[in-house]
């Protein structure tokens, strides 16, 4: 689940606390998120850190197709040390680069087993993941993630992920449930078989809270283990209808 989904629904873990580190106090720019639906297809474009999402919405699409294996290739950045039993799990090659772990995959898939590893990684990794199904008149169904992580300035364009699939209730339950829950009753009012919206979620950081069981840790630890408090500020822009607020406290 998407942390600002976590955030909505109102529920706290350690890895909804690492995605808020980033944020110092103030206000913050936050990932967004595209779908556009028209004839019997949908397209959907996000920043950085809805990649997994993203994923997990192509991966669940194809069920509806029949498609079994399918070929995953990139690179996948992990944000803590990753379990080693990953490489026999998923063919992934771990390798240790400026300090941090990366993953690298090439291979043949079978649809099930790529839907785990994004089950198990999207939360605390980054997915630059490319899928292709290479079945003959499906070529134009593929997810496409860039090499690269964008630089600050670019952090949060919406170019960094996209997908295409065709119109089914799985991929559109699935959107509504992962990343609009609380914006459900104005897309089912306004979606006619077509709509296309941007999902903007910023941040206004209030208060850095330290728990009193890390009041002794060193200073270069203090920001890693404070609690952020705050709101998040998310808007729903409808193209041809307008746009829709909605604010959620967090402290995680």
């Amino acid at each position: 689940m998407h942390y600002t989904t976590k955030i909505v629904k109102n529920l706290t873990d350690e890895n909804l606390h690492n995605s808020l580190v980033k944020f110092g106090k103030g206000e913050f720019e936050g990932p967004k998120f595209y779908m556009k639906v028209y004839g019997n297809e949908v397209l959907l474009r996000s920043s950085l850190s809805y990649e997994g999402i993203l994923g997990k919405a192509f991966l669940t699409f194809l069920e509806q197709l029949g498609i079994g294996e399918l070929e995953v290739s990139g690179k996948i950045l992990f944000l803590k040390k990753p379990d080693e039993g990953l490489s026999d799990r998923y063919g992934i090659e771990l390798k240790f680069k400026g300090n941090k772990y990366e993953g690298k995959i090439n291979c043949r898939m079978e649809r099930e087993k790529a839907l785990r590893l994004y089950e198990e990684l999207h939360e605390w990794c980054y997915m630059l993941l490319n899928i292709d199904l290479k079945v003959k008149g499906y070529e134009k169904y593929k997810l496409s993630t860039r090499k690269r992580l964008p630089n600050v300035k670019n952090m949060f364009d919406l170019d960094f992920c996209s997908c295409r699939t065709k119109k089914g209730n799985e991929v559109m339950d699935f959107i509504l449930d992962e990343v609009i829950p609380d914006f459900k009753g104005e897309f089912e009012k306004f979606y006619d078989g077509r709509i296309e919206f941007t999902l903007y979620n910023d941040f206004i950081v209030d208060e850095l809270i330290l728990p009193k069981e890390y009041e002794n840790v060193p200073p270069r630890e203090l920001r890693i283990r404070a609690l952020r408090k705050g709101t998040l500020l998310r808007k729903l822009s409808i193209k041809g209808v307008g746009d829709f607020m909605k604010e959620w406290k967090f402290e995680a």
